[in-house]
Formats: C-alpha cells, structure tokens, sequence
C-alpha cells in the first residue's frame, strides 16, 4: 500500500532574517521542530525535510525526529529547485503533502483537512486558501509529480494552482497566515505565546 509522504522544505539561507530560521527558538524546540511535530502526528505519512544552508548544523538540530533529511548541494538556487529536488528523491507515493517550514502558524489539524479532502474526494490538487491567497501547504497526487520535478529557480508551486485550477481544491485558513521572514516577524511571533520553555 502506497503511502503519503510530508515533504518540509527548509533549505534556504535565510538571508532577511540575517540568521538561519531553521534553527530559531520556538517553544520548546525551533521553527523547523514546531513544524516537524506538527506533521509527525499525521498518521501514515513519511516524513522528508529538504535541508540546503548550514545543513550539518540543522540536521543536527533535527536528528532526534523521525524523519529522513535530504541535502540539496544546489539549495542557492531557490525554492522551486529544493522542491524539484525534494520530489525526484521521493519514490512510491500516491500523493505528497508540501510544508514550509517558517509557517508556525499552521497546526496539524489544517494539514489533516488538507490530506483529509485529498484523500476523500480524489481531488488531484488540494491547496491552502487566506483571503484571495492560494499557496502550500498543498497536497500534490502523482499524476502532478512531474511538473514538480519540473520547478526551477525561486518559483514554487503556485503556477500550478492557475494553470490546473479546474482540477484544484481548497481549504480555508481562518487563522493568521503568515510566514516568518524577518526579525520583527520573530519578535511577534514570541510576543503571541511562542516563548521558548
């Protein structure tokens, strides 16, 4: 039996935030841990993180949890490279759930409704919908892992969301939808109840 496979891009650089994301306190563990723990608690998916920048010391960081890191040499070359590069690694999956890995705002209930809506209605292409925002997470069917291997440079997948959009689902994010990019993004996000323990 096929299963799905979580694949968390955390690859890049991290150069707006002046240091790496990956590794930024966040409750009891990081920005990528919060994220990882959050997944772990889907039941049967695989778990894959694309790491790139300062990969040995976040691989460290993440080496308790259950996961298989994947280390893109190329990273440099953007989102869409590491999530082409992420897909071409990943063999045997009916359908890949994709995650960012600076989206602590995202739980694991929303990612459940996303493979949830997959998994119930055999939609081809489930994304996450804020306000007229359609973006990953997403959950992504075989019959799209080729045009992801396909990405490049610094586009994602949302190209895919226009040009298949009679074949796409979605589901609504009522919460804060936002990414963590900068040190005031940071800073907030400790002032809104993520302290470190």
């Amino acid at each position: 039996m096929k299963t799905t496979a979580v694949l968390i891009l955390a690859a890049g650089a991290s150069k707006r935030m002046g240091t790496a994301k990956q590794l930024l306190p966040y409750k009891h563990t990081t920005l990528l841990g919060a994220t990882i723990e959050e997944v772990l608690a889907l039941k049967n998916t695989d778990v894959y993180v694309v790491l790139g920048a300062r990969s040995d010391a976040v691989s460290t960081s993440i080496a308790a949890y259950p996961v298989t890191t994947l280390v893109h040499l190329e990273w440099e070359q953007g989102l869409g490279a590491s999530l082409a590069f992420g897909v071409k690694n990943l063999q045997g999956y009916d359908r890949i759930l994709v995650v960012l890995a600076d989206q602590p705002f995202i739980n694991k209930k929303h990612y459940q409704n996303l493979l949830s809506k997959s998994l119930e209605s055999k939609e081809s292409l489930v994304a996450t919908e804020f306000q007229d925002l359609v973006s990953v997470p997403a959950v992504f069917t075989e019959p799209y892992f080729t045009a992801l291997m396909q990405c490049t440079g610094g586009k994602g997948a949302r190209s895919l969301f226009v040009k298949h959009k009679n074949q796409l689902s979605t589901v609504q994010l009522p919460e804060v939808y936002r990414d963590i990019d900068l040190p005031e993004d940071y800073k907030k996000l400790l002032e809104e109840g993520g302290q470190t323990d």
